[in-house]
């Protein structure tokens, strides 16, 4: 009995550190392999978790789990294929072994059950605590005007330019912005589970705090998401005056703090307004629309099997096509427009049709006559809030395809849907299911 408590305990701290060690990425280095160019914590939990878990998978029966590895298993193959075109066989080297990867910490989360109530609750408290985390180091850089060391930092030294820029963990500020899109819904998830008024006003104020953030990151295009994302949870729940409340709180602390901003110090101010015009002007814009007609281009090229695994930069700096200017820009700033550029439209097919599902599922969830603001119904709004934040977090991220945290967000996305297959299946239509029936069950039999 100890050891079923010891391992269901030692299942819910993987899923909870999982996304908190995506968040932290490559800081969280083991000591032991920095000389051999650094393991991460997450990789880690990835290789043990995958490792354990594997045998246990031939026994889900419930297809809306297995399309997801479905689709990374032929984007493995192809982009192993791809390897004989694609102009830089280095770099799609790595990518595909990153994809690898990828597959396998779906799979472990599969093979570990995280679809099962207790898992999937841990997981996404990791990652209200990875917000958390993320957070406590933008504070820091907001307040001190350091930042951790990034390429990004390295190419913008000028400290006129780094004041008041939000960074964190992230290579650049607007990869920042993707990951607070992709941890809202969990915010809006916990505050809906929360019972107590201390926890409700505690992940209240994180979500306060998620504009401010946001505004520090200087990523128009993710302030729009997260609005976008706070009136979906607005009509998609039964809370209206407490989703209005909180809105007209955000915009109440919103002007209070730019006035008493610039009644201190009117060049900061300024140093963040000008900030916000150089990183999201109309040239800005036109390279980023510049870039996703290039990766058109690529597919055309390649006759919709794409330029092969890594190959978008590549192709980007050299004169092997007639492409549009983007400003020195080589990264494709849209993860649809890298999926199409680089792995052809035989990818991007079966990851939509897995994103449909995941949508269908969620939404039929919701229509079930499932009880608001019961865990199934609080579980699918946050899917449909997710994948509304997802559409703008893609075309935020420089280059979505190498990001930790999204491919832990997806793997959540996939066991919620599991979660929610189950518990339509429990009479009543929301009832919390310790144990769903993936087992082919031998005492059903006797």
């Amino acid at each position: 009995m100890q050891r079923v408590v010891a391992a269901r305990m030692a299942k819910k701290t993987y899923f909870f550190l999982l996304p908190v060690s995506a968040a932290v990425g490559n800081y969280a280095l083991l000591a032991a392999s920095k000389s051999s160019g650094g393991l991460s914590a997450w990789r880690l939990l990835v290789l043990l978790g995958g490792c354990l878990a594997v045998f246990g998978l031939q026994w889900v029966r419930n297809r809306n789990l297995r399309l997801l590895p479905v689709v990374l298993y032929v984007w493995v193959a192809w982009g192993l294929l791809s390897l004989l075109w694609t102009p830089d066989l280095k770099s799609g080297s790595s990518d595909v072994v990153n994809m690898a990867l990828y597959l396998l910490m779906v799979l472990g989360t599969l093979g570990l059950r995280g679809y099962e109530p207790g898992n999937l609750k841990a997981l996404c408290s990791g990652w209200v605590a990875a917000y958390l985390v993320s957070g406590a180091v933008a504070s820091w850089e907001l307040l001190t005007n350091n930042h951790l060391p990034g390429y990004w930092i390295e190419e913008n030294p000028a400290r006129a330019l780094l004041e008041f820029v939000a960074i964190s963990f992230y290579s650049n500020p607007n990869n920042y912005g993707a990951f607070i899109l992709l941890s809202v819904p969990f915010l809006l998830l916990a505050i809906g589970t929360a019972t107590g008024y201390c926890k409700k006003a505690v992940l209240y104020a994180l979500l306060l705090s998620a504009p401010f953030f946001i505004l520090a990151t200087g990523c128009r295009l993710a302030l729009v998401g997260f609005m976008v994302q706070i009136l979906t949870w607005l009509l998609s729940g039964k809370r209206k005056a407490s989703a209005l409340l909180v809105i007209v709180v955000m915009a109440c602390l919103g002007l209070v703090a730019l006035q008493g901003l610039s009644a201190r110090n009117e060049t900061k101010l300024e140093k963040i307004l000008s900030l916000q015009q150089k990183v999201t002007g109309d040239e800005s814009f036109r390279s980023r629309a510049n870039l996703s007609l290039n990766g058109l281009t690529m597919l055309f090229h390649s006759y919709g099997m794409g330029y092969g695994a890594a190959s978008y930069e590549k192709v980007s700096a050299s004169s092997m096509l007639p492409l549009r200017q983007t400003s020195g820009i080589i990264n494709p700033h849209n993860f649809t427009i890298q999926i199409l550029s680089e792995y052809g439209v035989i990818v991007f097919a079966f990851f939509a049709c897995w994103i449909a599902t995941l949508l269908r599922s969620s939404l039929a969830a919701k229509g079930a006559g499932s009880v608001a603001g019961s865990a199934a119904d609080l579980y699918a709004q946050a899917v449909v809030i997710s994948l509304v934040g997802y559409l703008f977090a893609s075309v935020c991220h420089s280059s979505y395809l190498k990001e930790m945290t999204h491919w832990t967000f997806l793997s959540t996305l996939n066991l919620i849907a599991g979660y929610l297959y189950y518990t339509r299946r429990e009479e009543g239509g929301c009832a919390l299911v310790e144990e769903p029936p993936l087992l082919t069950n031998v005492k059903a039999s006797t």
